[in-house]
């Protein structure tokens, strides 16, 4: 049986649809048609080529058929009816089953292969548009689409009548999913780069591209771009300078308040690298050590973290603290607060600390 269509090839609508993951796995199916064909000089009729295209891609997964009924603008029932009918077509059926065997190449091996060599905005389209159908739901797939056109998380919120903060969440579990396909196309992020990289990407000297509003690179770019930095000033270390970056002697919430003091005397700026003296660096440790304040509590009462008989490392103890706590702000049991302590009668709440151990089955010797 026949499809009834107007006279065009089947892929002659994809290059108007916009760019997504399904349409780009749909698009995969029309390049192995044409190899296929080519290779084996066949020349089918135009409603032959739909048939074997939809019967590979039914195939592989059942929902393509939704996305090739809106492509050509054919009812899916009449795209099930020209699959039924092939079977008794041989060679409709075997050009359909060799593009399906073809589809079953790992897609990370494939990924690697067409990425190699190429500039960084071509591997980003060919990471788009060889990513599997079913990695991302079309929420998400709508949410980064509209990320790397460039809207912020509130102008998405409006669209997808969502949270801002959702809409944060989810980017964030996108490129979670992304990542190892980001590492197989050889794109590294330009965050993971020592000093300014990031601004050094914005400002064009990094050859850089976009993707969910994150830099990424190559490793040859990344290369260059160390090679290009300024070296450490080894006169300046000898002075018992310390390089801000050194993450060895330097945590990240101390580089970041101490990025605050940036126009101090104390911090020496030289080839674009910021050092501070190791007796500066003790002193503000030591003004900046949290207060250990004693409270004495109340008679006949004591601290309520001490009333909970779990080791501090037990993965319950927070838990049960911050559910006890919730239920002292609301007055279910009597209590006094000093400063930011919380202090009980132990009977009082042994009860419910003896509930909540039983319903997270957590002992002390557990």
């Amino acid at each position: 049986m026949k499809l009834e269509h107007e006279q065009i090839h089947p892929s002659a609508n994809l290059e108007t649809q916009p760019v997504n993951p399904k349409k780009a796995k749909i698009a995969s199916f029309f390049e192995l048609y044409s190899s296929i064909t080519q290779e084996k000089a066949l020349t089918l009729e135009p409603h032959e080529e739909r048939v074997a295209i939809s019967l590979a891609a039914m195939t592989e997964n059942p929902n393509h058929l939704r996305t090739l009924s809106d492509l050509w603008n054919v009812p899916e029932e009449q795209l099930r009816v020209g699959i039924r009918d092939a079977y008794y077509e041989p060679q409709i059926k075997a050009v359909a089953f060799e593009i399906f065997d073809r589809m079953k190449t790992p897609m990370k091996l494939t990924l690697k292969d067409r990425t190699k060599d190429q500039p960084i905005k071509e591997r980003i389209k060919l990471l788009w548009e060889m990513l599997p159908a079913d990695l991302l739901t079309q929420h998400q797939q709508d949410i980064a689409s509209y990320a790397n056109q460039g809207l912020t998380n509130s102008e998405i919120a409006e669209i997808m009548n969502i949270k801002p903060q959702s809409v944060a969440v989810i980017l964030v579990n996108i490129r979670n999913r992304l990542d190892p396909f980001i590492a197989e196309a050889g794109l590294i992020k330009v965050s993971q780069l020592p000093g300014d990289a990031t601004s050094s990407a914005k400002k064009g000297w990094i050859e850089a591209e976009k993707l969910l509003r994150m830099y990424y690179t190559t490793p040859s770019e990344a290369r260059k771009f160390n090679a290009r930095r300024p070296i450490v000033d080894e006169n300046l270390l000898e002075q018992d300078f310390i390089l801000l970056s050194d993450r060895s002697q330097i945590t990240e919430d101390e580089h970041r308040r101490l990025m605050e003091k940036i126009y101090s005397t104390r911090i020496k700026r030289k080839n674009n690298r910021l050092y501070v003296t190791r007796q500066f660096l003790e002193h503000f440790r030591s003004k900046n050590k949290p207060r250990q304040i004693y409270v004495e509590p109340p008679p006949g009462h004591v601290l309520l973290i001490n009333c909970i008989p779990l080791p501090h490392d037990h993965p319950d103890r927070k838990y049960i603290y911050r559910t006890l706590r919730r239920r002292l702000q609301s007055g279910t049991y009597p209590s006094i607060r000093k400063n930011r302590n919380w202090f009980v009668v132990k009977d009082d709440v042994l009860p419910e600390i003896e509930h909540l151990m039983e319903k997270k089955n957590a002992t002390p010797l557990s």
